[in-house]
């Protein structure tokens, strides 16, 4: 019974195994290029032996992502503010996942929303300003100062009333996610990859009882992973 139970257990590693070595060795579809906004729309160019497109977009300011899928190469901007810069990258979905991987993300892109050309119009009637909302909770700070250190790390000044922060980390066709407790506000990066540029982003996250749960990201800076300061680089 045990011998049964032992093939049974090394067959089905087996099979675990060589689906993992397929999958790794089947080639990627290559990342969507030539991002670019017109006609209230952010469009790339159509890559081949894809069945849709994911679209990920972070606001500066905001506190989580959009993210979506399209079946051609657009995507309509009527739910994004006006005038707003996000962080934006699209990455190809295989429509035969047996032959082709899904694509990594495309360079970042900074997106911003144009407002339509005003055309003359009758003089509004005025309009009485809502009432404002009391606000319970107060608001978290965002990190600022976000900088490099030597031996590639990042750090920032402390938020009032943070218990702990979050990052993420973009770059090589990967993306990272990290948290720090409070009170340390600084992050080794020796495991990504050597030779590899990657854009990072922090915010802060409050008690959810006296502040808020979680704050504004702050605007990206670019770190460069040194050689000689990795330790257990990832694939």
């Amino acid at each position: 019974m045990l011998r049964k139970t032992a093939k049974i257990c090394l067959l089905v590693a087996i099979i675990f195994s060589t689906y993992i070595l397929t999958q790794a060795q089947l080639p990627r579809l290559p990342w969507p290029r030539n991002l670019h906004v017109y006609d209230d729309a952010l469009h790339w160019d159509a890559v081949e032996n894809a069945s849709g497109y994911r679209i990920s977009l972070l606001g500066i300011n905001s506190r989580g992502w959009i993210i979506a899928e399209v079946s051609q190469n657009r995507y309509d901007l009527r739910d994004l503010r006006y005038d707003y810069v996000y962080y934006t990258f699209v990455e190809a979905i295989s429509a035969n996942p047996a032959q082709h991987q899904d694509s990594v993300g495309s360079t970042l892109y900074h997106l911003t929303r144009p407002r339509p050309t005003p055309t003359p119009t009758s003089t509004p009637t005025a309009t009485p300003s809502p009432t404002s909302t009391r606000v319970f909770l107060r608001g978290i700070g965002t990190p600022q100062n976000l900088r490099e250190l030597p031996g590639a790390k990042v750090a920032w000044d402390p938020v009032a009333g943070a218990v702990s922060y979050s990052l993420y980390i973009i770059g090589g066709g990967e993306t990272h996610t990290a948290g720090v407790l409070a009170p340390q506000t600084e992050l080794s990066l020796t495991v990504l990859r050597a030779g590899i540029t990657y854009r990072v982003l922090v915010s802060a996250h409050g008690n959810g009882q006296t502040y808020e749960s979680q704050g504004r990201w702050s605007r990206y800076i670019e770190v460069t992973i040194p050689a000689a300061a990795t330790s257990t680089p990832t694939a």
